[in-house]
């Protein structure tokens, strides 16, 4: 499966964007983009793929994934 590329728009005045998602599942949405993205993810358990990597993580997990490089976190379910 390849990614696709995900476009990220960035207002001209900000020099970073949040989102903040609250979903009851995750769809495997395998992309990359040109920004860095810093991920926390509470509440919720699930496999993380990163590159060629791939873990489970649970509620805390931080991850800081390079520009262009694929991911996707997968099958998350909550962890309450």
């Amino acid at each position: 499966m390849r990614p696709w590329l995900e476009t990220v728009v960035m207002p001209t005045d900000r020099s970073w964007l949040l989102f903040d998602r609250q979903l009851p599942d995750f769809p495997f949405n395998w992309h990359y983009h040109p920004e860095f993205e810093l991920t926390l993810t509470l509440n919720s358990e699930g496999m993380r793929f990163v590159g060629d990597h791939i873990e489970s993580y649970g509620d805390g997990d931080l991850v800081l994934v390079g520009p262009n490089l694929p991911h996707a976190w997968p099958r998350a379910r909550s962890a309450r």
